[in-house]
């Protein structure tokens, strides 16, 4: 029989000689789907990386033009600087991605879901939280001591806590509440919300990877991606995105601390960092046993997609167009980020 396909948006469909264009196989039509999805993820997260270079440049612009004479550390030092910064990343991770939920049409409880059920597991959710990122630390330690055999090692951005009181509140406030809330919204919310029907395992999976590219840096990168997987786990554990979003702040808030501790006291600081990391892991190993102990883990995750595998699921949706181009800009912000040693 003779055989001719045609493209559409969402279907492929083959042309056969004396039956005409049958409709695509339940297969083709998930992979076409999962491609459309990150399709549209792609260009949120490529909309991400331009706004997060446009808007503080025109912002930093506008200030600059207004007050010619201040320094950049003094404006680093402003309680108005730090607001609009933490209003800034807000709209950059929040306007791309409220675009891509509304063009998924999701219903609101897919990317926003909430529950009170397993309301009592969110104490030890976040004990294996600060567990988990001991380990993610431990690992970014050990790759930056591999790069550095290569006379390169990775950088991130400053993470300093202003001097300003009033500056230094806000920055809190950004990282503990703000940060949580939209960067939940983003993974957790519309990526993992809307990638569930192919499976919760390729769902958690997928955002977790996407969390920790989105960080452009090889130091939070390990870090990011357990916690990615370890956030996801939880919140379709509880039902909830607030589950989430609270394990996310701990973690900021923890981290804030441990930084605020390391300036104060800078003559101890290797015996501060590991009396504090210890009682994180030990935290994290009782969360842990809790939920062994409880039998709180024996979840079933759905693979609603049943006739295709995983790498079937993978390769479709890290083959979209505008999904390699996100991860491509990703990867060279990452790359980016090294130093010379």
């Amino acid at each position: 029989m003779e055989r001719w396909q045609q493209t559409g948006s969402n279907n492929c469909y083959t042309y056969v000689e004396g039956i005409g264009f049958p409709p695509p196989t339940e297969q083709q039509q998930q992979i076409n789907k999962i491609k459309s999805f990150s399709n549209k993820i792609g260009a949120g997260t490529v909309l991400i990386l331009l706004l997060s270079m446009i808007l503080p440049f025109i912002f930093m612009l506008i200030l600059q033009i207004q007050n010619p004479n201040i320094s950049t550390e003094q404006l680093s030092e402003s309680w108005v600087f730090t607001i609009a910064n933490a209003l800034l990343s807000a709209v950059v991770l929040i306007l791309p991605f409220t675009f891509v939920w509304k063009t998924c049409k999701a219903p609101f409880k897919v990317v926003f879901p909430v529950s009170s059920k397993d309301i009592k597991l969110i104490i030890p959710a976040c004990a294996v939280g600060l567990g988990v990122s001991v380990i993610g630390g431990f690992i970014s330690a050990l790759l930056s001591a591999f790069f550095s055999i290569f006379g390169t090692t990775p950088i991130m951005g400053d993470f300093s806590i202003p001097t300003n009181a009033a500056a230094a509140v806000i920055f809190i406030i950004e990282l503990v509440v703000i940060v949580p809330i939209t960067e939940e919204f983003v993974f957790r919310g519309v990526i993992m919300g809307v990638l569930r029907q192919f499976g919760d395992y390729f769902a958690i999976g997928v955002s977790a990877l996407l969390f920790a590219l989105l960080h452009r840096n090889m130091v939070q990168f390990p870090n990011a991606f357990i916690m990615g997987l370890i956030l996801g786990y939880f919140v379709i554990r509880t039902g909830s995105i607030w589950t989430g979003i609270i394990i996310h702040g701990v973690n900021n808030a923890v981290a804030i601390g441990i930084t605020a501790l390391m300036t104060i006291f800078t003559e101890h600081n290797m015996a501060l960092s590991l009396s504090v990391y210890g009682l994180m892991l030990s935290a994290g190993l009782i969360g842990f046993f809790y939920f062994w102990i409880r039998q709180e883990s024996k979840i079933v995750f759905k693979d609603r997609a049943v006739s295709l595998t995983v790498r079937q699921k993978l390769f479709s949706f890290f083959t979209a167009p505008m999904q390699v181009t996100a991860v491509i800009l990703m990867v060279l912000s990452i790359l980016s980020n090294f130093t010379s040693i």
